[in-house]
């Protein structure tokens, strides 16, 4: 069975990141083009309060129109996730996927989580590392135990704690159960992507390095970070929300713990 699928958001991520002339042809870094190359799926449309936006997206991707999404596809800016978020629960939509942060205060995003629950219909929250392959072997592994014990971390990072330090509290939590022994600093400057990270077991070193994001360029691993989303749309839409590999529940988790650290250094 092929999903019908509708893009809100027709920016970069959500259509321009690898449209043809961006340099990223191959590659899956805007949602357009990872539903339009994914088998189980059908692009049915965009939205944006931007009508030129919009217009530019539907030139480039050409979506099939005229027809009903399964899956809603959210990639606003992050104050407009809610309203979004809500507005996707008043249609038949078997599946919604959003960027993150889920919301931006804790407050709408437990609504958000509470009503998704009640209606029973599967939120998947798109912090990345969670559906790359190695880091969720890095994961597995932790689980295992072949680490052994944590022992430290750090973060490094700048353009805010929602856009991008969210990312590393979403891991930690989802790596250790908790942010115990790890220390973040806010770097002040805008001429790169800061984000540079690692953790220490008793066994193992776990690292991240902004080398790799200078000047735009992004990790090879990270290519086909949205058609992997996808596959995690499509497991769970055809099997169980269990398989989902970032929730509601984890998104709402990392916003919760992201405000008691702020709330922590003041």
């Amino acid at each position: 069975m092929r999903y019908t699928v509708e893009i809100i958001g027709a920016g970069r991520k959500g259509a321009l990141s690898d449209a043809k002339g961006s340099g990223n042809e191959k590659k899956y870094i805007s949602f357009a083009h990872a539903v339009t190359d994914h088998p189980a799926f059908e692009l049915v449309g965009f939205q944006d309060i931007l009508p030129e936006m919009k217009a530019q997206a539907e030139k480039i991707w050409k979506p099939k129109k005229h027809k009903t999404p399964d899956v809603y596809i959210i990639t606003t800016p992050d104050d407009s996730h809610y309203e979004y978020l809500k507005m996707a629960l008043e249609t038949d939509v078997k599946l919604v996927i959003c960027e993150k942060p889920l919301c931006k205060t804790v407050a709408e995003a437990e609504e958000i989580v509470l009503l998704y629950k009640q209606k029973g219909i599967p939120l998947l929250v798109d912090y990345t590392r969670r559906f790359i392959p190695e880091i969720r072997e890095n994961k597995r592994e932790i689980e295992e135990g072949k680490y052994g014990k944590f022992i430290k971390g750090y973060l490094y990072f700048n353009r805010g704690w929602e856009h991008t330090a969210s990312h590393f509290v979403d891991m930690c939590l989802w790596f250790n159960g908790s942010m115990e022994n790890i220390e973040i600093t806010e770097i002040e400057t805008d001429y790169q992507w800061v984000y540079q990270w690692g953790l220490f077991y008793e066994k193992y070193f776990v690292s991240e390095h902004a080398v790799n994001f200078v000047k735009e360029k992004v990790d090879s691993k990270y290519d086909r970070h949205l058609y992997l989303v996808m596959d995690n749309a499509y497991q769970c839409l055809e099997q169980h929300s269990d398989y989902l590999f970032c929730t509601g529940e984890d998104g709402l988790r990392a916003l919760i713990e992201m405000e008691r650290i702020k709330n922590d250094e003041i």
